[in-house]
């Protein structure tokens, strides 16, 4: 069984997706995509430089969550794992009692926007849709192709959209 929400918390963000007239799922998306690149300014420290979006993401949970637990009394980070699939594929594993996973998928985005680079989220497994746990697929990066010398995003080069 899950713990449930705040009730303060829940509160929270019906009114704000009243007043936004915005699906609390979306609301909570773009406000990760807002505090990506504050959280990636806030933690350099434990962000080696010559990373890139999904190499912070891979990492965040042993050089990030990891020091916010033990300095932060009372921080309660989502435990995270993830599957690096290839330089440009990772799985995140996100379980946690708050089911946040939207708030998540934002993050990632406002890291990527940080790095200037193209995200795409694919749910593979949600906990708001029923599944144990969530599991998303990130895609990203910048890819030159070779025939035209043009530059190929993400966006353009896969279907669907979470």
């Amino acid at each position: 069984t899950r713990a449930p929400a705040s009730p303060r918390s829940e509160n929270s963000r019906k009114a704000a997706s009243r007043r936004t007239t915005l699906p609390i799922p979306a609301l909570l998306q773009d406000f990760g995509d807002f505090i990506g690149p504050q959280l990636v300014r806030m933690y350099r420290m434990y962000i080696q430089p010559e990373w890139k979006t999904l190499d912070v993401i891979e990492h965040t949970e042993e050089r990030i969550h990891k020091m916010v637990r033990l300095h932060h009394r009372g921080a309660r980070p989502p435990y995270l794992s993830t599957t690096r699939r290839s330089e440009d594929e990772i799985v995140v594993h996100y379980k946690s009692e708050r089911r946040l996973c939207a708030l998540a998928k934002g993050i990632a985005s406002g890291i990527a926007r940080h790095y200037g680079e193209q995200l795409h989220v694919t749910d593979l497994t949600c906990m708001q849709q029923g599944d144990s746990s969530c599991e998303i697929l990130l895609t990203g990066g910048v890819w030159n192709t070779a025939d035209t010398g043009d530059t190929a995003h993400m966006a353009g080069r896969s279907a669907g959209q979470s």
